[in-house]
């Protein structure tokens, strides 16, 4: 119900990241938001028009009539534990996320590479092996599907056994390039695909640069592999730097236009990326180290046996339960049943399972 109802609001015009989060302050959750709106109930503070329009959608719920998602497919709200923290982050973040494959909240150990369309051999020779390299040490590749680097990231991630995100400027109903339709099965099957994108959205040229933000929100690091002065890699790079990701760059031929942009990031100061050790070293963090999970080794790993964590570790020991089911058992309330789901699923004392339900991860 969470989910449909942050589809739904999704759908209002001139319904912002800003004016959102006041209602979900307001009132706790998108469904109760919708709610409000049925009874008329809704902050003073609106304008007429965004009012009008949260009643309308209250009662007309657009946004659900082209939902068929694919097998395999869900919706996470913007309310929910399940929603990358990432992205939270951003100017704009998506109010609903379209989900095929299983979703991480935890994008803590996630690299974006991107890059031109039109890569030579050197850039996707590269791309495809600094993907492999982070995918062998268990960090997790995102990038968009489109030609030329994106599309080596994605298959040498994907070639080396690792994780590798997908996101789309368009709907899962659509491939785009045709080309790729390949590469979707893959992603869909062995990855995950990732949309603000309705299932029946088409690609347009304006899509794209929203795509790249989300590029950003999900990444510890933005690495671009080889982009001309005008490259749509550049946008990921200013999203990526406006909520203080790191930014690397693969060096090239001065003479390359593909190499163009990428030398200008390292002449600002880029960090060097000729290997999944140079990203690792910027941020930190040892290669070769890497031995499962992050989230199991978090401080704070026990549970509170007395207060609200023993009530919830109670429960999803014995069965898998939905947020509202729990909220309603402990009567915590369900902005903060979804506040301690979200802690608990990021510490890995939580898991999240198909359908919206949680079970006790020990």
């Amino acid at each position: 119900m969470e989910s449909r109802a942050a589809v739904v609001l999704d759908a209002v015009p001139g319904l912002g990241p800003r004016a959102f989060l006041s209602l979900i302050e307001a009132h706790g959750t998108a469904t109760a938001v919708l709610e409000a709106a049925r009874r008329r109930d809704l902050p003073g503070n609106l304008s007429p028009k965004l009012r009008e329009g949260l009643i309308l959608a209250a009662r007309e719920e657009p946004g659900l009539r082209d939902l068929a998602l694919p097998d395999g497919g869900s919706v996470v709200a913007y309310t929910s534990p399940c929603y990358p923290a990432g992205l939270r982050r951003l100017a704009r973040p998506p109010l609903a996320l379209f989900v095929l494959g299983p979703l991480d909240p935890d994008q803590s150990r996630t690299i974006t590479i991107v890059g031109t369309r039109a890569a030579t051999e050197y850039g996707r020779r590269t791309a495809h092996r600094l993907a492999g390299e982070l995918a062998d040490t268990g960090w997790r590749v995102a990038s968009g599907i489109a030609r030329g680097i994106d599309a080596a990231a994605h298959r040498g991630a994907l070639e080396a056994g690792g994780e590798t995100v997908g996101v789309p400027g368009c709907g899962f109903d659509h491939v785009y390039p045709a080309a790729h339709r390949g590469l979707y099965r893959e992603l869909a099957r062995r990855g995950l695909l990732l949309s603000e994108h309705r299932p029946s959205v088409r690609p347009a040229r304006g899509l794209f640069p929203r795509r790249n933000r989300i590029l950003a929100g999900l990444a510890r690091a933005v690495v671009v592999v080889q982009a001309g002065e005008r490259s749509g890699a550049l946008i990921t790079v200013a999203r990526a730097q406006e909520i203080d990701v790191e930014v690397m760059a693969v060096p090239g031929p001065v003479d390359l236009p593909a190499s163009r942009g990428v030398n200008e990031l390292l002449r600002d100061g880029a960090g060097v990326a000729t290997s999944a050790a140079d990203i690792l070293s910027m941020l930190g963090e040892e290669s070769g180290t890497y031995t499962g999970s992050t989230r199991a080794a978090l401080p704070g790993s026990g549970w509170d046996a007395d207060g609200p964590e023993g009530q919830l570790r109670s429960l999803l020991r014995s069965e898998a339960l939905h947020a509202d089911d729990i909220a309603a058992r402990t009567g915590l309330g369900i902005s903060q049943t979804l506040s301690l789901l979200g802690r608990l699923s990021l510490e890995g004392r939580v898991r999240a399972m198909p359908g919206g339900r949680y079970v006790a991860a020990d």
